[in-house]
């Protein structure tokens, strides 16, 4: 008589992963999202500051903006280790400032994806990194309206 288990969908697999002793994968406590969230900053921040470097008149907002950045991705990255364990060095990032003009408005369109990300990820967050969250999106929030000020100056 077949077993019921390896009957069902799936069921099979389930025994098949038994048998060889493997273990199910621990569920995601967010760790991921916030090893995402940092990449960005971290990408953000160099973006910033390439910019910066190719545009005088806004040079000052650009690096202010920059530093911004690199202190959220430092509080995600502290956050990061408090849940995991695990410390995650920033990744290297080398930016390609081809066209000042898009790479603001490709900077703006991120701003404006992050903060709507961080406002989604502070509804399922509690504590501490729920008004970390909140925080951020304040301030990508921020980014955002800066980089859409800067782009209208220069057209």
């Amino acid at each position: 008589m077949l077993d019921e288990s390896l009957a069902s969908p799936g069921g099979f697999e389930a025994v098949w992963q038994r048998v060889q002793g493997a273990r199910s994968a621990p569920p995601d406590t967010g760790g991921e999202q916030l090893r995402e969230f940092m990449v960005a900053a971290g990408r953000a921040c160099e973006l910033y500051r390439a910019l910066a470097c190719r545009m005088g008149g806004c040079a000052c907002t650009l690096r202010r903006m920059a530093e911004e950045e690199s202190c959220r991705a430092r509080a995600l990255a502290g956050e990061y280790y408090l849940l995991t364990g695990d410390c995650c060095p920033p990744e290297p990032s080398c930016p390609l400032v081809c066209c000042c003009l898009k790479s603001l408005r490709s900077a703006y369109l991120a701003e404006r994806e992050s903060a709507c990300a961080f406002r989604a990820a502070a509804e399922h967050a509690c504590g501490e990194l729920k008004c970390l969250y909140e925080r951020c999106a304040r301030c990508e929030e921020g980014h955002a309206r800066t980089l859409r000020g800067i782009i209208l100056r220069c057209i």
